[in-house]
């Protein structure tokens, strides 16, 4: 992916933010039912108009058990049948690689995008 790609990538996603803001908002139970409670659609009596919608947290139930179903095992590393490199990026990506990737999961079933950046201190 060059440069150029990558900029209007970033640059669609920033406009998306809205969307973003909704699917983390609906993962922690904020929804848009807590927000605005009964509204009467046609300006009716409020006393009248039954708003019978229960929030609940289902979304986050299946992203949790898509992200489980995905990540439960370790992802195995095998370069070329090089025991020494593999080591090599097993030791890079530390003990906490199976946890970061199921929050990457999580992160981009909500907002369609997660990003992962790497870098090593060379010290």
């Amino acid at each position: 992916m060059n440069e150029r790609k990558l900029r209007n990538y970033v640059r669609n996603r920033i406009f998306n933010k809205s969307n973003i803001t909704v699917g983390k908002e609906y993962y922690s139970n904020k929804t848009q039912i807590k927000e605005t409670g009964v509204v009467p659609s046609d300006g009716k009596n409020i006393l009248r108009s039954a708003d019978n919608r229960i929030a609940h947290n289902f979304h986050q139930l299946l992203v949790d058990e898509k992200v489980a179903y995905m990540f439960t095992y370790p992802i195995l590393i095998d370069v070329d049948d090089n025991q020494v490199v593999n080591d090599r990026v097993s030791d890079t990506l530390g003990q906490d690689y199976v946890r970061k990737i199921k929050d990457l999961g999580v992160e981009a079933s909500n907002t369609g995008c997660a990003w992962l950046h790497y870098w090593r201190n060379e010290k």
